[in-house]
């Protein structure tokens, strides 16, 4: 695999994704388009290599040589999500990263190229760009187009749901109303911003116990959406206390407050409204509490991973992971 970095940012092609709470909440009159979601990595792919948002250009891999040979001479460019598989099955995102920098070659084979979307045509509904994208990868084994399905009942989607998400694994649904997008998973998770870390005993031993959370509004503020104990394993947790002298840019009685940065997949068993959740503006040197909202917070939230590929950005910790209505 050749990698190398290129100076460009591909952060305006990832669509902001609204959220639905349940299958049951899908307005199937609309006949929505359901496509599955593996948990992988977002990329653009030209004839000339695969590109994450970081600026990491890849070639020379198998997923990616089949796919550059369908787009040479064309002016084709996808976007796609880069995930691996194991016995048939898409893995989670640590696995596939663990793949895609192995400096073994029979490692790549295992990485796919999941394409969900066609760049440039504007003119053309998502259905007839994605059918040129299918027809374009007619026969590829280690490139493909997600499978999606038209839908216009709750029986359809569940049988999609059971096949996909239940038997074989991926992450989600993506559900598609022309341009509108939103997504759906088995749990409610949200990717969430570390504010602080809750003073706790095991703070004392080396670890990190329980972190105070938020997500960011489009203003660049932070609205907080409440603690959450780590649920990782000592050895995550003292991981975590490693950046504590990294990241802290102040201390109160409760809380070391920490920069801007790390980033967290949080999972729960629902969203609660709350009638006073702070707002904070972080203004280099600490946060600035400029005052509350009426908001959400989570029931029963636990760690599920680092999210080392996502930015401290409104798209990337959007309020909107919040359904609205909830």
């Amino acid at each position: 695999m050749k990698v190398w970095e290129l100076p460009i940012s591909i952060d305006h092609l990832k669509p902001s994704f609204k959220v639905f709470r349940s299958i049951t909440d899908i307005p199937f009159e609309k006949r929505p388009v359901l496509q599955v979601k593996a948990d992988g990595e977002f990329n653009l792919i030209t004839a000339e290599y695969s590109l994450n948002r970081w600026g990491t250009a890849r070639s020379d891999y198998p997923a990616f040589n089949e796919i550059s040979e369908r787009l040479k001479g064309t002016d084709v460019k996808l976007l796609a999500e880069l995930y691996a598989v194991e016995d048939n099955k898409p893995c989670k995102l640590p696995t596939f990263i663990h793949y895609i920098k192995s400096k073994n070659p029979a490692d790549h084979e295992k990485i796919r190229i999941g394409v969900w979307d066609v760049l440039d045509m504007p003119n053309l509904s998502w259905i007839r760009r994605i059918a040129l994208a299918e027809e374009l990868l007619d026969g590829c084994q280690y490139a493909h187009v997600l499978p999606y399905f038209i839908v216009d009942n709750l029986m359809s989607a569940r049988k999609i749901w059971e096949q996909f998400v239940d038997l074989i694994g991926y992450e989600g649904l993506v559900i598609r109303f022309n341009e509108s997008i939103y997504k759906l998973k088995p749990f409610a998770e949200v990717d969430a911003m570390v504010l602080a870390y809750n003073k706790e005993k095991s703070l004392a031993e080396g670890e990190v116990s329980s972190l105070h959370i938020a997500l960011m509004r489009e203003d660049g503020t932070f609205i907080e959406i409440g603690d959450v104990a780590s649920g990782l394993k000592s050895v995550e947790k003292k991981l975590l206390f490693s950046t504590i002298e990294f990241t802290r840019i102040s201390e109160d009685a409760s809380k070391i407050w920490v920069k801007p940065g790390i980033i967290l997949t949080v999972r729960c068993t629902e969203f609660m409204r709350s009638v006073k959740n702070k707002v904070y503006r972080f203004k280099g040197d600490g946060y600035e509490v400029i005052g509350t909202e009426s908001f959400y917070r989570l029931r029963h939230p636990r760690v599920m991973a680092f999210r080392p590929d996502k930015t401290v950005s409104p798209k990337d910790l959007s309020i909107n992971q919040i359904p609205e209505g909830v």
